[in-house]
C-alpha cells in the first residue's frame, strides 16, 4: 500500500481520484491548494504525488519546482495532472521537474496504470538508492580503516576507527542501533541453561538519534530501552552460528520465545547479527538492531553489510599482526638499546675483524667468541668487482639460534688502501621483520580485495577523478567489453570508444558531477555484438572531503532490456488480439443477425398464410414454423449475448442507471417465466425490508434495468432449467440501509466443489449438466452485470441438494458514482 498525495483545487476530482485509488488499495491524503500540498508532502513525505496544473496561488508548475528543488522531497514522483495538449506545455512542465502527466478527461484504467507503473519506478529508485548508499557506506568504511594508523587494541583516542565507521554502516542499514562487540576471555563459560550465554565486551556503539526523543515533542516517544547502549547479551545458540560463520537475520516475531522475549523487552523488532571472523577464529560480532519497525534485511543489504564486517576482521588482523610486531620489537629491544644498528668489519676471505655490542646482543654471543677467527655468518658477495660495485645492499632472511626468523638488511661497503688495494669490507645491518611482515599482512589484504573484485559478475573499476587513468578493472571487463584489460589500462578512452555513437555524447555529458553517477548506454564489442551496460560511479574523498578517485561497477543488462523489449512485443500483440476479437464478434452479431431477421420475418408471413390451407395439413406445418421461430430467435440471443461478453471484455459496456421499484420489476419478470415456460414448477418470491429502508419513503435505488434483468432472467432460467419437474425455486429480494440483496435458490442438480472457481468463465460448464442445453455464457454475463454495479456475487451449492446464487448490490452504485464524476470531470 503506497501513500499518494493529491492535489487539486476541484472537489470533484479530489473525490474521483481518491476513490479510485483508494479501491486499488492505496492510502490517500488531499489538498485543495499547492500551500498545503507543500506542507502536507513534508510532512507526510509520500511515495507519490498527483497535481492539477490550474490552480489559484502556488500552480502545478510552481509546486513541483518546489517539491524538486528540495533534496529530501525531491525523490518523490510527481505526476501533473492537466488539460492542456500542447508540445510546449509539457516540454516546460518536464523542464520543471515533473516525472508524468495525466490528461484530462481522465481515463479509468490508464489512470490506474499509470499510477501503478510509477509507483514501481519509485520503488526500484528508492532500492537503487539505498543499494547505493550501502555501497558508499562499504566504500566509507575501507577508507577509514585503511587511512586509521593508531592501535585498535589500546588506543581509545579520537582516531579510533571503529566508532567512526558504525555510524554509516547503521545508516546505511537503516538501524537503530549498532553494536560492535568482541568475545570475552575463554573463561566464562557458556555451558549454563540460561539463553543468554554471556555479555561481549563492548567495543563500540552508536545509536540513531532521531530515537532520542526530546520532552514536549509531537512524536511518539521510544521506550528508554530502544536507545539504551549497554553490552548485549549473546545467546548460546548465536554463538554456535557465528562461530560458523552463518549470519542471523530476522524479524523478532521469527525467534524462539525465549530468545524474542529479551528481544522485545529491549524495544526490538529486526535484528541481523554479522560475525567477526579473525584469522580463522570467531573474534566478535557487528550487530544492528531495528526498534522502529520490523523489516527484513535483503540478500543484497546483508551482502554488503558483510562485504563491511570482513573489511572490520581484515583490519583487526592486521592490527594484531601489529600488536604482535610490538611485542616481539620489545624482545629485541635489548639488542638495539646502545645501537640500532650491527656494524662488523671482516677480511676479503669473510673472516670477522670487528663487531659492536649490537651485533654481539643480536646473535647472542660474545665479541671474543666472535674475534677468534670466525667467519662472518651473512657472507657478502666477496665475488663481485668491488671497485666496479664498492656498494652493496640486500636482504635476507636468518634463523637465530633461538630459532626465531628474522629478516635483516644489510649495506656493505669496500674499503680500499691507500695505494687502492682491497683491504676490508664494513657491513652495517638492520633488523627489518617488522617491516616484511607489514607488507606481507598489506599484501594479504589486497590479495584479498582482488579476489572479492575478481568473483563478481560485474565489472569493478577505479580511476582518478577526470577519467584520465584507469587504477584498476576487474576480468570481467574482458568478457562483457570483449576488449583486454591492458589496454584500458594503456588507452583509458578504449571503453569510451566502444560505446554506440547514438549514446556516447549523453554517456560524456553525464560524466559529471562526480558524487553521482548512473547511466545506461549501449557497447559495440570487437565481434560487432551490441550489448546494454549500466554504469555506476562512486566518489572517494580524502581526509579533506576532496575526490581523488572514483570507483564503480558496471553491470550487464542485455537480457533485462531484452526481456523489456519482448514483453511491450507481447502486450501490443495482446491488445491487437484483443481489439481484432472484437470487432470479428461485432461484424458476426451483424452478419448473423440480418438473414436471421429475414428467417424469421418469413416465417410469420408463412404462418399468416397458412391459414388459408387446408386444416387436415396445417398442425405439421405449424409445429415446423414454430420450431424455425424458436431457433432463430435462440440463435439472435445466443448472437446478443456473444456481442455482449466481448463489449463487457473491451470495457467498451453501457451502464445507465436508473430509478428503480424492484418489487414490481422483480413480480413482472417472475410472471413473464410462468407465462413463457413449458416446464411445470413453482417460483415462490419473497420480499424483506429493513426498518431503515422502510423508513425511506419514496427512495427508490438506482440500477441499470436492463443488466438487472440480466442477473435475474440468466439465474432464474439457470434454476429452472436445472431443476426437476414439478420443482421449487425460490426467489428472495431483501433491502438493507445500505444493499440490495437478491437470492435465488434452486432444488436440482447442483455443482461439483471444483467446478465453483471457474463457474463465472465465459463458455465454461459444469461437467454434470448432461444433455441440458446451454452456452455457458449466461453466468459469466451475470457476473459482469454485477461488476459493472460494484456488486457482489457469491454461491453455495451441493450436488444432488440445489445451488443457491446471492447477489449483493449497493443502493447507490459505486461504478455509477465513478461514471458520473468523470462526466463532470470532463466537462
Amino acid at each position: 500500500m503506497a501513500k499518494i498525495l493529491i492535489v487539486d483545487d476541484d472537489v470533484t476530482v479530489q473525490l474521483v481520484l481518491q476513490d479510485l485509488l483508494e479501491s486499488d488499495g492505496h492510502r490517500i491524503t488531499v489538498a485543495s491548494d499547492g500551500t498545503e500540498g507543500l506542507r502536507l508532502a513534508r510532512e507526510l513525505e509520500p511515495d507519490l504525488i498527483v497535481c492539477d496544473w490550474m490552480m489559484p496561488g502556488l500552480d502545478g508548475l510552481e509546486v513541483c519546482q518546489k517539491i524538486k528543488s528540495d533534496p529530501e522531497l525531491a525523490p518523490m514522483f510527481f505526476i501533473l495532472l492537466t488539460a492542456r495538449e500542447e508540445v510546449g506545455d509539457r516540454i516546460k512542465g518536464l523542464n520543471t521537474g515533473a516525472d508524468d502527466f495525466l490528461s484530462k478527461p481522465i481515463e479509468t484504467e490508464e489512470f490506474l496504470a499509470r499510477i501503478r507503473a510509477a509507483l514501481r519506478l519509485h520503488g526500484l529508485t528508492q532500492e537503487l538508492s539505498q543499494a547505493n548508499q550501502q555501497l558508499e557506506a562499504l566504500v566509507e568504511v575501507q577508507r577509514r580503516l585503511l587511512a586509521f594508523k593508531g592501535d585498535t587494541t589500546t588506543d581509545n583516542s579520537l582516531s579510533y576507527p571503529y566508532t567512526e565507521i558504525l555510524k554509516p554502516l547503521g545508516q546505511a542499514a537503516h538501524a537503530s542501533r549498532v553494536y560492535l562487540c568482541q568475545n570475552p576471555p575463554l573463561s566464562v563459560s557458556l555451558g549454563n541453561s540460561s539463553p543468554t550465554a554471556h555479555s561481549p565486551l563492548l567495543v563500540a556503539q552508536w545509536s540513531c538519534e532521531e530515537l532520542k526523543i526530546k520532552p514536549g515533542s509531537d512524536t511518539t516517544p521510544q521506550p528508554a530501552q530502544c536507545f539504551s547502549l549497554k553490552a548485549p547479551v549473546l545467546i548460546e545458540r548465536w554463538v554456535s552460528l557465528l562461530a560458523r560463520g552463518e549470519v542471523i537475520a530476522d524479524v523478532v516475531s521469527n525467534f524462539p520465545d525465549s530468545e524474542r522475549e529479551i528481544l522485545e523487552k529491549s524495544g526490538i523488532q529486526s535484528l541481523l547479527i554479522l560475525p567477526l571472523i579473525v584469522h580463522g577464529e570467531f573474534f566478535g560480532f557487528i550487530r544492528f538492531d531495528n526498534c522502529t519497525e520490523a523489516r527484513v534485511w535483503s540478500e543484497s543489504e546483508v551482502s554488503i553489510l558483510q562485504a563491511a564486517a570482513a573489511a572490520v576482521s581484515l583490519h583487526k588482523e592486521r592490527a594484531l599482526a601489529e600488536v604482535a610486531l610490538r611485542s616481539s620489537e620489545a624482545r629485541y629491544r635489548a639488542i638495539v638499546e646502545d645501537q640500532t644498528e650491527l656494524i662488523c668489519r671482516f677480511a676479503p676471505d669473510g673472516t670477522l675483524t670487528f663487531v659492536n655490542d649490537a651485533y654481539c646482543r643480536y646473535f647472542g654471543v660474545s665479541r671474543k667468541e666472535l674475534m677468534d677467527g670466525s667467519v662472518v655468518s651473512l657472507i657478502p658477495d666477496i665475488d663481485r668487482n668491488p671497485v666496479a660495485m664498492p656498494v652493496v645492499t640486500r636482504e635476507r632472511r636468518i634463523v637465530l639460534s633461538n630459532g626465531d626468523v628474522r629478516w635483516q638488511q644489510w649495506t656493505d661497503r669496500a674499503i680500499f688502501d691507500a695505494q687502492g688495494v682491497l683491504s676490508e669490507f664494513q657491513a652495517v645491518g638492520r633488523d627489518i621483520t617488522e617491516r616484511k611482515l607489514a607488507e606481507a599482512a598489506v599484501q594479504a589484504s589486497e590479495e584479498r580485495f582482488r579476489q572479492l573484485a575478481e568473483n563478481i559478475e560485474e565489472v569493478f573499476w577505479i580511476s582518478d577523478p577526470d577519467y584520465s587513468q584507469i587504477l584498476y578493472v576487474s576480468p570481467a571487463y574482458e568478457e562483457i567489453w570483449g576488449l583486454e584489460r591492458q589496454e584500458l589500462y594503456e588507452k583509458p578512452t578504449a571503453r569510451l570508444e566502444a560505446i554506440h555513437p547514438d549514446d556516447r555524447q549523453a554517456v560524456l555529458t553525464g560524466l559529471m558531477p562526480l558524487d553521482r553517477l548512473d547511466r545506461e548506454y549501449r557497447i559495440i564489442r570487437p565481434d560487432g555484438s551490441i550489448r546494454w551496460i549500466r554504469d555506476r560511479g562512486f566518489p572517494i574523498r580524502d581526509e579533506e572531503g576532496k575526490i581523488y578517485r572514483i570507483a564503480g561497477i558496471s553491470e550487464d543488462i542485455t537480457e533485462i532490456k531484452r526481456a523489456e523489449e519482448q514483453l511491450r512485443h507481447a502486450l501490443a500483440k495482446e491488445r491487437e488480439i484483443m481489439e481484432f476479437r472484437t470487432r470479428f464478434v461485432s461484424m458476426v452479431s451483424h452478419e448473423f443477425r440480418t438473414p436471421m431477421t429475414t428467417i424469421l420475418s418469413s416465417a410469420d408471413l408463412l404462418e399468416y398464410y397458412l391459414e388459408e390451407w387446408p386444416h387436415d395439413k396445417l398442425d405439421k406445418k405449424f409445429q415446423a414454423l414454430h420450431r424455425i421461430q424458436s431457433a432463430t430467435v435462440n440463435m439472435t440471443q445466443l448472437l446478443e449475448d456473444v456481442l455482449f461478453i466481448g463489449r463487457a471484455e473491451m470495457s467498451q459496456l453501457p451502464f445507465n442507471p436508473h430509478p428503480v421499484d424492484l418489487v414490481p420489476f422483480c413480480e413482472e419478470i417472475v410472471e413473464e417465466f410462468k407465462f413463457s415456460s413449458t416446464k411445470k414448477y413453482t417460483i415462490n418470491f419473497v420480499k424483506n425490508y429493513s426498518r431503515d429502508f422502510l423508513n425511506n419513503k419514496g427512495f427508490k435505488p438506482c440500477f441499470d434495468e436492463k443488466l438487472l434483468r440480466y442477473i435475474l432472467n440468466n439465474l432464474l432460467s439457470n434454476a429452472i432449467k436445472y431443476s426437476p419437474e414439478g420443482g421449487e425455486v425460490y426467489f428472495e429480494l431483501t433491502c438493507t440501509e445500505t444493499d440490495v440483496i437478491f437470492m435465488i435458490k434452486d432444488s436440482g442438480i447442483g455443482i461439483p466443489s471444483e467446478e465453483i472457481p471457474r463457474l463465472f468463465q465465459t463458455f465454461h460448464r459444469c461437467g454434470n449438466v448432461g444433455n441440458i442445453p446451454g452456452t455457458g455464457l449466461g453466468l459469466a454475463m451475470v457476473k459482469r452485470s454485477t461488476d459493472l454495479h460494484g456488486g457482489e456475487i457469491s454461491v453455495k451449492s451441493e450436488v444432488g441438494f440445489g445451488t443457491a446464487f446471492t447477489v449483493r448490490l449497493p443502493l447507490y452504485s459505486r461504478q455509477r458514482e465513478e461514471d458520473s464524476s468523470s462526466q463532470q470531470v470532463g466537462s
